[in-house]
């Protein structure tokens, strides 16, 4: 499952924990 390999490697990943990173990189918000 796609959404739980990403859910994994921004458990794993430091530069997930960085919202405004996430905010750039995810724009799926309308």
């Amino acid at each position: 499952n796609a959404l739980d390999r990403e859910r994994n490697l921004m458990n794993e990943d430091p530069k997930w924990q960085d919202t405004n990173y996430v905010l750039s990189s995810y724009k799926t918000e309308p």
